[in-house]
Order: C-alpha cells, then structure tokens, then sequence
C-alpha cells in the first residue's frame, strides 16, 4: 500500500515514494525539492538523515526579491506538526536552500510552501518502517485491526490495546479480543494464532532432484487474497515462480516444503533469509512459522504484480553434495 494521489513526476528512493508538486502560473514554474546538501535528488533519505528543502525559483518571476514564505511539515494521519516556520528567501539565484530535513519517523509526510503572491507548493513523500517507528504510531495502535491494515501496518505487526489479544478469525481476518476470550475461542477452534493461518488452497509442483534425477511432486499449500495463483514452477534450484493475477492489493501466505526450496547457509546449514520479487523488485516478506519440514511466509503484493519469484539462496561450497530439486 503507498499513498499515491497525484498525477506528477515521481523521484523513487527505492523503496520510499517521494512526489514533487509544482506550483503552475501562466508562465511561472517553480517547485520545492528534498535533496542532499550537493543538490542530489536522487540520495535515498532513509531515519536519521540529514537533507535540505530546496525552493527550485527556475521560472520565478521575482530573481533578486526576498520572499516571505511559510513551511510547514506534517506527518502522518494525525497530521502530527514536525515544522513550521517562516522565511525570508533572497532569490538570488536558481535555488536556494530553505533548512535542512532530519526524517527522524517512518510514515506519510507533506511538505508546504506558501507565500504572498504565489500558488501553494508542496512535497508528498513516505518512508516505510515498523509500526513502533512511525510518526503516527499511538494514533494508529487505537484503530481497530482492520483499519490498521488498510493504512498499511502488516498482520504480525498489528498492536492491540492493553489486556487485549490478537487472534485470526478461520477467515483470516484479525480481531483483538480480551485474553480469557482469545483462549476458549481458539480451544473451540473458532480463532487461532497468526501461524496457524489458513491454507485451504494447493498447487502441485514438480521438480527432478540434482543427485539422483528422480522426479518428484510437492503441493504447496497456500492461501492467497485479492487474486489466483495461475502457475507455478521450479526453474532451478533455488527458486519458485508464481504467476498470480491480482483484482487488487493483497497478500499470500504459502507454505514452502523444504524440500522443495529453502535458504540455508554455512557448512552446517543454518536457516537463512529467502529473497522475494515481485515482477523482478525484491520486497521484504514476513516468516510467521518454521519446522523441518516447511516455512510459512507472508508476502504482500500490489494490484499490479504479475510474478512472484521466491529464491532461496544455498552454500555454494557444498550445494553440490546437497540433493536439491532443481
């Protein structure tokens, strides 16, 4: 989920949206910029760097006049205040340094520009993070689950209130309910823990084994909202390709059969980090259950997504040993 409203260039910090707004007069074009202090707009911003608005005056019809203007800085849903001040900017040349930005919180952020004779300028832009890191963290943890999910928080990172537990309905819908409630409804197997989603779906999947060429046949159970798992198949040894058609944003919570695939490293082949792309970007994933004989990972995917490449990563100095099904 990112918050994308308008239609103008968009400069990606790879996995942070940023929206540059520019102020249209009949002639006058002139815009607010985030940059590094070298003017490089192409830095990602990440927490805890520094960088400065720049008033990019190309086009401004006042060059050599001081002008008065009011900046502000808001983040997140509760349009928390993180600046507002008033400049006086000598436009003396093609931009000028307004203050430096520090994004000390992940969220949703806008940043104005308003002055006496000119259209209103500003910069949308988000940094993701965890729930603990954003700027609107206490307003978000008092929304109902639900409502968490649809501003983006991932389903092991939901916060229910004091004295209250999150459970997962068979659906896969998640709820806050008191304690003594979350214990009885899951012993009636009426809820459960977010590792025991539900995977009422299953693709078979074939592959022939490296060592001993023998083929076999794994199902994959899994199950996936918003969309359909249309194909899925083994290219090599490392790596599972599904092929989904999407209706909207969604997630997918698949069973992935060690055997199959798996990310291991080191002679003793501790479990390590699977890498996951959506049309060929890595994004980031969550792994809510491990056993010997599966992982259970949550992958969220965006309305557009046509593939989803999962590639498991295995020692190269022994994977000759190892009979991996390719």
């Amino acid at each position: 989920m990112r918050l994308v409203w308008v239609v103008i260039p968009l400069i990606l910090f790879g996995i942070v949206g940023v929206q540059e707004s520019f102020a249209r007069g009949d002639s006058p074009r002139y815009s607010i910029i985030l940059a590094d202090i070298e003017g490089n707009v192409s830095m990602p911003p990440s927490l805890g760097e520094k960088n400065f608005l720049r008033f990019d005056s190309l086009g401004f019809g006042n060059q050599g006049m001081p002008l008065e203007a009011t900046i502000s800085i808001v983040c997140g849903l509760n349009e928390m205040v993180l600046y507002d001040e008033t400049k006086l900017l000598n436009i003396t040349s093609s931009e000028v340094i307004i203050d430096s930005f520090t994004s000390k919180f992940s969220g949703d952020y806008t940043i104005t520009m308003m002055a006496e004779g000119i259209q209103p300028i500003s910069i949308m832009f988000s940094i993701q993070g965890s729930i603990e890191d954003r700027c609107d963290s206490e307003f978000i943890k008092n929304l109902p689950p639900m409502k968490q999910i649809e501003h983006g928080v991932k389903l092991n990172e939901i916060i229910c209130k004091e004295n209250m537990q999150l459970i997962f309905k068979p659906n896969n819908s998640p709820a806050c309910v008191k304690l003594e409630t979350a214990e009885k409804l899951i012993e009636r197997g009426w809820a459960k823990h977010i590792s025991d989603v539900s995977l009422d779906q299953s693709v078979d999947v074939t592959c022939t084994t490296k060592l001993d060429q023998e083929k076999r046949t794994y199902s994959v159970r899994y199950n996936i909202n918003n969309a359909q798992i249309t194909n899925a198949e083994k290219n090599d040894s490392s790596s599972l390709i599904l092929s989904i058609s999407p209706v909207s944003d969604g997630s997918l919570y698949v069973e992935l059969p060690r055997g199959l695939i798996d990310a291991l490293r080191g002679h003793d082949l501790q479990d390590d980090i699977f890498f996951v792309l959506l049309d060929g970007e890595e994004v980031e994933y969550v792994e809510l259950k491990t056993t010997d004989e599966f992982r259970l990972l949550q992958i969220d995917f965006e309305h557009t997504t046509n593939e989803i490449r999962i590639v498991g990563p295995l020692p190269l100095p022994i994977l000759d040993t190892i009979n991996t099904c390719d």
